[in-house]
């Protein structure tokens, strides 16, 4: 966890590395209630008898949506800006699914700010994300983190 102020951060240079988020476990049960809150309930995710007998990758997997709705909580960990009064993001650039990620797996995410601009008020960030998964030792998603924080 890396902590700055507004001033600080503005004036980061890039590329600069945060070190790694902890480790979040993602069982079956988080899976499913994913699935219902969007609506993918898709058995590559939801069925595991299903998905270890005749699915593509013989387990079921975390959706990738799942895995970036991740980001942002990765990246909260990572960035600690005070004082800040509010945070704005501003969306997901960049992202990419490079290896499945069995429901069961523990992933962390590594980071690296990218890019830094001050615009009235706050600071515009771009922080690249990767999340490994422990089980595989691999790399699962990629993507670029883009928020404001204002003060």
């Amino acid at each position: 966890m890396m902590h700055f102020s507004i001033e600080s951060l503005a004036r980061s240079e890039c590329p600069f590395k945060l070190g790694f988020s902890q480790w979040i476990s993602i069982d079956q049960e988080k899976v499913n209630a994913f699935a219902y809150l969007t609506g993918d309930l898709q058995r590559i995710h939801t069925d595991p008898e299903w998905a270890h007998a005749d699915g593509p990758f013989s387990t079921p997997v975390i959706h990738g949506a799942f895995l970036l709705a991740l980001v942002p909580v990765i990246v909260g960990e990572l960035v600690v800006v005070t004082p800040c009064d509010y945070i704005v993001n501003v969306g997901i650039d960049q992202a990419r699914f490079k290896h499945p990620a069995p429901v069961g797996s523990k992933l962390r995410g590594e980071g690296v700010l990218q890019e830094v601009a001050q615009i009235n008020g706050g600071v515009v960030v771009t922080v690249r994300i990767r999340i490994i998964s422990e089980v595989m030792k691999r790399l699962v998603c990629r993507a670029d983190q883009r928020m404001v924080f204002y003060q």
